[in-house]
C-alpha cells in the first residue's frame, strides 16, 4: 500500500476505543477517548497538509522492535489509538507500554529515519492513559490510575525540536479551569471526535468511594492553549 493511499485511508476509517483497556487481563484505566481518526488537510490544489507530509514519510507498517502490553504492533496501530505523532520529517515516537510488578509503564521511542530504527529515549513512568494526538506533534493523555481513591492523570508529550527530545509533563492543576471541590473524587472521558483541532469534548463525573457515579459535574467541549494543551475556555 501506498504512503498516499494510507494517508487517505487514515481519514475514511472510524475507530472507536476505550482508555479502560482489557488486554491480557490488563485494565491500563477507567477513563475512556474515543480514537477518531485525523482529518486529511488539503490545500486549493488538493496536495497533502504539510502535516500529512511529514506523516506520510513513516514506515507505518513496519512491525516495530519492541512490544506493547496492549498488544499494537506497528506505528499505524499505535497511531489509530493516539499513542503516536510525527512531529518532521521522518521524525516520530510512539508511546508504547509495558508491565510489571501489577503495574504498567509507559516507554518512549523515537525514530529520525522514517521508522527503519526506533530508540527507547524514556521509560518506566507511570501511565494509564489514551488520548489526543495534534498536527504540532503534541499528544495528551488521560488515564486514572487503579485505584478510584485518586483523580485523573494528565500527561502532555511535547517535542523540543532543536534537541528533537520528548518531553512529559504530568501537570496537577489542569483541571483547576472546571472549579472542582478539593474533595471530590471524580472521572473523566474525553473524545477526540473534533480530531486535530484544539478543541476536546469531556465529561467529568463525581464518584463515590467504590468508583460509582453520583453526579455530572461537566459535560461539554473544552479549547486547549496549542502550545500548553491546558484548557483556555469551556463551552459547555
Amino acid at each position: 500500500m501506498s504512503k498516499r493511499i494510507f494517508i487517505i485511508l487514515l481519514s475514511s476509517v472510524m475507530l472507536l476505543s476505550s482508555c479502560s483497556i482489557t488486554k491480557n487481563n490488563i485494565n491500563t484505566t477507567s477513563s475512556t477517548v474515543s480514537t477518531d481518526e485525523p482529518n486529511i488537510e488539503y490545500s486549493s490544489d488538493n496536495q497533502l497538509s504539510e502535516y500529512d507530509k511529514m506523516l506520510s514519510t513513516i514506515d507505518y507498517d513496519k512491525k516495530l522492535p519492541f512490544g506493547d502490553a496492549a498488544g499494537y504492533t506497528t506505528f499505524y496501530e499505535l497511531l489509530k489509538v493516539h499513542r503516536a505523532n510525527v512531529y518532521d520529517y521522518n521524525k516520530a515516537y510512539v508511546i508504547a507500554t509495558g508491565v510489571g510488578a501489577g503495574t504498567q509503564s509507559g516507554i518512549i521511542y523515537q525514530t529520525s529515519d522514517g521508522g527503519e530504527t526506533w530508540i527507547k529515549t524514556k521509560d518506566s513512568f507511570p501511565f494509564y492513559g489514551s488520548g489526543k494526538s495534534f498536527k504540532n506533534g503534541k499528544i495528551l493523555c488521560m488515564g486514572q490510575n487503579h485505584n478510584v481513591h485518586t483523580n485523573p492523570q494528565v500527561y502532555i508529550f511535547d517535542i523540543d525540536k532543536e534537541t528533537d527530545q520528548v518531553n512529559l509533563k504530568m501537570p496537577q492543576d489542569w483541571f483547576s479551569i472546571f472549579n472542582i471541590d478539593g474533595n471530590i473524587i471524580f472521572d473523566v472521558k474525553t473524545s477526540a471526535v473534533y480530531q486535530f483541532d484544539y478543541i476536546i469534548h469531556i465529561t467529568i463525573t463525581e464518584t463515590d468511594m467504590h468508583g460509582e457515579k453520583i453526579n455530572v459535574l461537566y459535560n461539554g467541549d473544552v479549547i486547549l492553549d496549542p502550545d500548553t494543551l491546558y484548557p483556555k475556555e469551556l463551552k459547555s
